[in-house]
C-alpha cells in the first residue's frame, strides 16, 4: 500500500500565489546590447563618443559613412567659442623655463615650426585655432603679420565690426610693423577684451614687455590702440 506524500501547511501557503498575484513569473528581460558604433569611435579615436559634441558627431557621421551629419548650431558660432575656451585655459601660464620657454609655450611653437624660445604671441593664436577646431585657411604661422593680412578691420579705415576670436595685431614703431598679436574676446565701442600669448598683465601699451611678457594673459586694451583685425573663421 503506498502512502500518499504530505506537505506541511505552512510550505504550501509560502509557495502559493497571494491574492491579486501573477501566477505565472514574467521572463527577465535581456539588457540591450552595447552599440558597436561607440566602441568602435573609441577605437579609431581613444576617446568616448560624447552625443552633445558637435565635433563627436561629425566624427561619428565619417566613421560611418553618412553625407549630413546633424549641425544643431551655426559652424561659426561653435568654432568661436571652442576657439576662445581653448585660450582661456591658458591665462595665467607663465614661462618657467627661461625666456619664451615653457612645456606649453614650447608646445605652441612647435606647432608653427619655430625654435623654442622663440616669441610666440603668434604661435598662442595657432594653438587656440588648432584646439578649437578651426575652419581652414587660418596660417599655422608664428609671424604676427600674418594673423593680419587682408585684414577685415582697421583703426585706418574701419570695416567688418571684430568678432570673438579674431585676430588682431598691434603696430610698433620701434619695429615698422605689426610686431604682437592675440585673439579678441569681447569688442566694445571704446574698448576690447583680449586674449594674448607673450605678454605682461601690467605693461604699458607700446613697451617692450607688452610684445615680449611673461606669459599668456586676458587684457583689455583701447580700440585706438588696435591696429587691425582679420576675422579668420568666416
Amino acid at each position: 500500500m503506498k502512502w500518499p506524500v504530505l506537505f506541511p501547511v505552512g510550505f504550501l501557503v509560502a509557495c502559493s500565489p497571494g491574492p491579486g498575484e501573477p501566477t505565472d513569473v514574467p521572463p527577465m528581460v535581456a539588457a540591450p546590447a552595447p552599440d558597436p558604433w561607440t566602441a568602435r569611435f573609441q577605437a579609431v579615436h581613444g576617446s568616448v563618443f560624447d552625443p552633445h559634441s558637435r565635433l563627436d558627431r561629425e566624427k561619428m557621421a565619417a566613421l560611418k559613412g553618412e553625407t549630413s551629419p546633424p549641425a544643431p548650431a551655426p559652424r561659426w558660432s561653435v568654432d568661436r567659442q571652442a576657439i576662445l575656451e581653448a585660450g582661456r585655459r591658458l591665462v595665467g601660464q607663465t614661462e618657467t623655463h627661461g625666456a619664451n620657454r615653457s612645456p606649453v609655450i614650447d608646445a605652441m611653437n612647435r606647432l608653427t615650426g619655430v625654435p623654442m624660445g622663440s616669441p610666440y604671441c603668434a604661435s598662442f593664436n595657432a594653438w587656440c585655432y588648432q584646439e578649437g577646431g578651426a575652419p581652414p585657411g587660418w596660417p599655422k604661422s608664428a609671424w604676427s603679420p600674418d594673423w593680419v593680412r587682408s585684414a577685415t578691420w582697421t583703426a585706418a579705415k574701419g570695416g567688418r565690426t571684430p568678432k570673438p576670436a579674431d585676430a588682431f595685431g598691434i603696430y610698433f614703431a620701434s619695429k615698422g610693423r605689426v610686431a604682437h598679436t592675440g585673439l579678441i574676446e569681447t569688442w566694445g565701442e571704446a574698448s576690447a577684451v583680449t586674449l594674448e600669448g607673450n605678454t605682461s598683465p601690467s605693461a604699458e601699451f607700446g613697451a617692450a614687455s607688452d610684445r615680449d611678457g611673461d606669459g599668456i594673459w586676458r587684457k583689455r586694451r583701447l580700440i585706438r590702440q588696435i591696429h587691425s583685425v582679420r576675422d579668420w573663421v568666416e
